[in-house]
C-alpha cells in the first residue's frame, strides 16, 4: 500500500501560463522530463535512456491535470499524480499543489524528485528598464519588474539585453541616448560592481554604446554571435516547414 502525499510550491506565474507547462508535451518537456510525446490522452516521458508512459485521466483547463502511470503492478489504477493550480483569493498568489503516491521507504526520495523538477519549472523572469518601455500589465504574467540595473543583474544568472528600437519610437520614451546608456547600459564597469559570473545575450543588431558596450558585447561572457547564428538557423527551419505546407 502506497502513501499519499501533497507538496505546495509557490509559483510566480499566471494560471493560464502555468497550465500550459502542466498539460502540453512541449511545456512538460521544459521541466518535468527531457522529452514528452503524446497521442490523445497517452503521454510518454523520456529521461536519459529510460521512458515511462502515463494516461491523462482527468483535467480542467487552467485548474489541474491528473496522470496515471501505466505499469505492470496489479494495483496501478489505484494511484495517480496530480498537479493543481491554486490562487489565493486575497493576495492572488499562485501555488502549485502536487499530489502523488509512494512506498514508505521511497517517500523522501519522491518528495526530493518533485523538489528538483519544480525548481526547473520555477525559473523566474525579471525585466529591467525605464517604466516608459515596460508594458503596464507585465507583472500579471508572473514577471518581476526592476528599474535599478545593478539590482537586476545581481539577481540574474542570464541577462538578455534588448536593442533599443529607435525606428519604432514615435515618441520620446527617455530623455536621451546618453542618459539611457548611463542608467541601463551594460558596461564592463557595471559588471565589475556586480562581481559574479553572468551570461550576456542580445538578439542583435546591437546599438553599441547604448544598451551594451563593445567590451561587454565582445567579451567571453557574451554568447551573442552564437545566439544570432542559431536564430538564423531556426528561422530557416520555420520557413522551410511553412513552405512545405504550401500547395504548388
Amino acid at each position: 500500500m502506497k502513501d499519499h502525499f501533497e507538496i505546495e510550491f509557490v509559483i510566480k506565474s499566471s494560471p493560464q501560463l502555468l497550465y500550459q507547462y502542466l498539460f502540453t508535451p512541449s511545456g512538460l518537456s521544459e521541466w518535468f522530463a527531457d522529452n514528452v510525446n503524446s497521442r490523445s490522452e497517452k503521454y510518454e516521458f523520456f529521461w536519459d535512456d529510460s521512458s515511462e508512459e502515463a494516461m491523462l485521466i482527468k483535467n480542467k483547463q487552467n485548474d489541474f491535470v491528473r496522470f496515471q502511470w501505466l505499469t505492470d503492478e496489479d494495483d496501478y489504477d489505484k494511484y495517480y499524480f496530480e498537479m493543481r493550480i491554486q490562487v489565493d483569493e486575497i493576495t492572488k498568489d499562485v501555488s502549485l499543489i502536487v499530489s502523488d503516491f509512494a512506498d514508505e521507504d521511497e517517500l523522501e526520495e519522491s518528495k526530493m524528485f518533485w523538489d528538483n523538477q519544480i525548481s526547473n519549472l520555477k525559473h523566474e523572469v525579471m525585466v529591467c528598464g525605464p517604466l516608459t518601455l515596460i508594458p503596464k500589465h507585465i507583472e500579471s504574467l508572473g514577471i518581476s519588474v526592476e528599474t535599478n540595473l545593478e539590482k537586476a543583474l545581481q539577481w540574474a544568472d542570464v541577462s538578455n539585453v534588448l536593442r533599443v528600437q529607435f525606428e519604432r519610437m514615435k515618441a520620446s520614451f527617455f530623455p536621451s541616448n546618453r542618459e539611457y546608456a548611463m542608467q541601463y547600459g551594460i558596461t564592463k564597469k557595471v559588471l565589475e560592481k556586480v562581481d559574479k559570473e553572468l551570461l550576456i545575450m542580445h538578439p542583435g543588431p546591437i546599438n553599441r554604446g547604448v544598451e551594451i558596450s563593445s567590451d561587454v558585447a565582445d567579451s567571453e561572457n557574451a554568447i551573442i554571435l552564437d545566439q544570432v547564428q542559431n536564430g538564423v538557423a531556426v528561422r530557416m527551419a520555420i520557413l522551410y516547414l511553412l513552405a512545405s505546407k504550401i500547395e504548388q
